[in-house]
C-alpha cells in the first residue's frame, strides 16, 4: 500500500472508537430517531399496560460522582415536549429506564441525551413498545437493542478524504494532451 494510503487509513481510523459506545463531555448531545421498532413478541395484558420504555446501561468506570446526564423520551421527535425525563448523576443505578403509559403505540419516536456535566460513556440502549395487538388477553411487544457508535468526527472524514484524493492523483500519470 502507497505511503499516503497508510497515512489517509489510519488517519481515518483514529476518527472511530476503538469500541462501540459513545462518550458525552459536558454540553453535548446525542439523539436516536426511529420510524419503526422489529415485533419481538406478546406479553400478558394482565400484568402491563401499552407504553413506551426507553432504558440505557452506563459504563460503570466512566461514572464519577459528580456527572450528570439528562435522558429525555419523546413520542414522534425531539423538537416536541418530552413524554418522559430524567436526570443520571454519579449516585444512579448504571442501567437506568424511562416509559411512558400508551407511548410509542405507533412504534415510533426519538429519545436524547445532554451530559449536564462531568462525562460518561453509554454501552447500550433499548426502546420498546408494548400496544394493543388482536388479542384481548396479550400486547404485542416491539423492540430493539443496540450498542450506540459514535459519529464520526468532521475534520477527521475531511483531512482522510483529502489524503485519499491526493494519493490517486499520485498514483495515476497525468493524461498527455495531443499536439496539434
Amino acid at each position: 500500500m502507497c505511503y499516503f494510503q497508510t497515512i489517509a487509513a489510519a488517519f481515518l481510523l483514529s476518527g472511530f472508537s476503538a469500541f462501540a459506545q459513545f462518550t458525552l463531555n459536558p454540553g453535548e448531545t446525542w439523539s436516536y430517531h426511529f420510524n419503526s421498532l422489529p415485533f419481538v413478541g406478546v406479553t400478558n395484558a394482565f400484568s402491563t399496560n401499552p407504553q413506551g420504555v426507553f432504558s440505557f446501561k452506563v459504563n460503570g468506570s466512566t461514572l464519577q460522582p459528580d456527572d450528570m446526564l439528562q435522558y429525555e423520551m419523546f413520542e414522534t421527535s425531539a423538537a416536541e415536549s418530552p413524554v418522559c425525563a430524567g436526570t443520571m448523576t454519579g449516585a444512579s443505578s448504571l442501567l437506568l429506564s424511562c416509559s411512558s403509559p400508551g407511548a410509542w403505540g405507533d412504534r415510533q419516536g426519538a429519545i436524547k441525551f445532554t451530559m449536564l456535566s462531568g462525562s460518561v460513556s453509554v454501552d447500550s440502549i433499548s426502546v420498546e413498545a408494548i400496544a394493543s395487538g388482536p388479542s384481548l388477553s396479550s400486547l404485542d411487544v416491539y423492540s430493539s437493542t443496540f450498542v450506540p457508535a459514535p459519529e464520526p468526527r468532521v475534520s477527521v472524514l475531511a483531512v482522510s478524504s483529502i489524503l485519499v484524493g491526493f494519493s490517486l492523483r499520485r498514483n495515476f500519470p497525468k493524461r498527455s494532451t495531443p499536439s496539434n
